[in-house]
């Protein structure tokens, strides 16, 4: 859909700069526990490096590896946070309203916009089980807002419900 709103991501954007220059950094260290290993291989080999370095040699790279893990997860959840601070519209159609100013703060749940689709409306209505038998799927139909001085709209008959509700007697109808 369509861009409605973009959230303001500067300190996500800074933070996602700051967790990908620790992830650099966490690669050289890797790389640089890798070739302390190496080396510390060759020497065992040779019978010039005693256990304990190679010991701690396995140990930094472990601590890297996990550290580079780290600071990957950490900037690809930032990265999704700043994909989340864009807004785009889940369907085709206009906005009806705009119940909040720019600027103002938003927190989850808080209506941003209020959204009509463009597809032609689907009307429900509990229709009496005595009409039944004169109801039929793709039956011209007419509908009429209550309350409203308009005229009623064409419509068309696209689903006549299966069961009747005991307490009403009727019949959800589309």
């Amino acid at each position: 859909g369509e861009l409605l709103a973009q959230l303001d991501d500067r300190t996500l954007r800074a933070d996602l700069d700051a967790a990908s220059a620790a992830k650099v950094e966490a690669q050289l260290r890797l790389e640089q526990a890798d070739r302390e290993l190496e080396r510390c291989r060759d020497l065992l080999a040779t019978g010039t490096c005693p256990g304990r370095d190679m010991d701690d040699a396995v140990l930094a790279k472990e601590v890297a590896m996990r550290s580079l893990d780290a600071a990957t997860s950490r900037a690809a959840s930032i990265a999704s946070r700043i994909a989340d601070s864009s807004i785009a519209s889940p369907l085709n159609g206009i906005v009806l309203d705009r119940p909040l100013d720019p600027g103002q703060a938003v927190g989850p749940g808080d209506v941003l916009y209020q959204l009509a689709t463009n597809r032609q409306p689907l009307v429900e209505a509990e229709i009496d089980e005595r009409f039944l038998p004169h109801l039929a799927c793709g039956q011209q139909a007419a509908v009429a807002a209550v309350g409203r001085d308009a005229p009623p709209w064409p419509a068309q008959v696209c689903h006549i419900g299966g069961q009747i509700d005991p307490l009403s007697g009727a019949v959800l109808v589309r």
